[in-house]
């Protein structure tokens, strides 16, 4: 099979992640761009009776979507999974975990997996930090925050620092049997910070940083809810859990056909740069010469 390395610059975190990348593929090549379906077999219970979220923080957190997976047995990856995580740098860890970097690689939407039971109140908010708050991160280390930061927390105080890296005290173990999937939209100015100032790079935080799609988390959290029941065989819950206190307002640009040839210098149809513009995500309305477009969430650059 082949790889194919692709080098994307900064400006476009729309295509820091596959699907981004096929749907350039698609309209440079006239292909036709599968559309992202997550086939989920829910159960009856709801999951409001299981978790809830909330945001304290609007200005910080926009979005915040959530799912429960009961059932599950925390088992190593199928050889499929795992080598498409470490064809693309990362280390398989489990099923659970490798799941979420799956999305995340596929989407370009980070998420965090916890333990259920180890999330005291059974309910995440996306906060900012108590000054001095200590947090030990999945890489072992103990972080001291201030309230410049951002963190999801439980009952009993932060469990991650939102948009770079999950907690150690709900994180995924052999013992684990209810998943709370978590995929949210943060500030990118916001994550910026806290990973400066920790001196901490991950995954997470160089999407968040560079500006995630804010209407992604929702789908991204169902596909991995889908692919966590599949790999693990347990049960996603009833419905999906959506706090969105800050909806995203699509944003309009214009240009007129006639300056768009004369920067080009080429001739353009017309009915071509329409079709490529839809095949990008962008609605149009016709003025004349004039092409109004509807900027999709994804293109964050434009």
């Amino acid at each position: 099979s082949e790889v194919w390395d692709g080098d994307v610059t900064t400006n476009r975190p729309d295509a820091m992640n596959h699907y981004g990348l096929a749907r350039e593929a698609a309209v440079a090549t006239g292909a036709l761009l599968r559309p992202l379906l997550a086939e989920l077999d829910e159960s009856d219970e709801p999951v409001e009776s299981l978790a809830a979220v909330e945001i304290a923080d609007p200005e910080r957190c926009s979005r915040f979507a959530a799912r429960v997976v009961r059932g599950v047995r925390v088992v190593a990856s199928p050889p499929w999974l795992a080598e498409r995580l470490e064809r693309c740098g990362v280390r398989p860890i489990n099923a659970i975990v490798d799941a979420t970097n799956y999305v995340l690689l596929a989407t370009g939407q980070p998420l965090h997996a916890y333990d259920l039971d180890r999330v005291r109140g059974r309910c995440l908010v996306a906060r900012g930090a108590q000054p001095g708050e200590p947090l030990v991160t999945l890489d072992g280390e103990t972080r001291v925050l201030d309230p410049s930061m951002l963190v999801i927390a439980d009952d009993a105080g932060a469990v991650g620092l939102a948009g770079v890296m999950g907690g150690a005290s709900s994180e995924i173990s052999e013992r684990t049997t209810d998943v709370l999937l978590e995929g949210a939209h943060f500030d990118a100015l916001a994550v910026r910070r806290t990973a400066r100032r920790l001196g901490m790079h991950t995954e997470a935080s160089h999407r968040f940083e560079r500006g995630a799609d804010p209407e992604m988390a929702p789908r991204a959290v169902d596909l991995a809810a889908a692919l966590i029941a599949q790999l693990t065989g347990g049960r996603v819950c009833r419905g999906l859990i959506d706090v969105n206190p800050r909806p995203w307002q699509p944003r309009e640009v214009a240009f007129e056909h006639s300056r768009l040839v004369a920067f080009a210098g080429l001739e353009i149809a017309p009915d071509r740069v329409r079709s490529l513009l839809a095949g990008l995500g962008f609605e149009q309305r016709i003025e004349g010469d004039r092409v109004c477009c509807r900027v999709p969430s994804w293109r964050v650059d434009i």
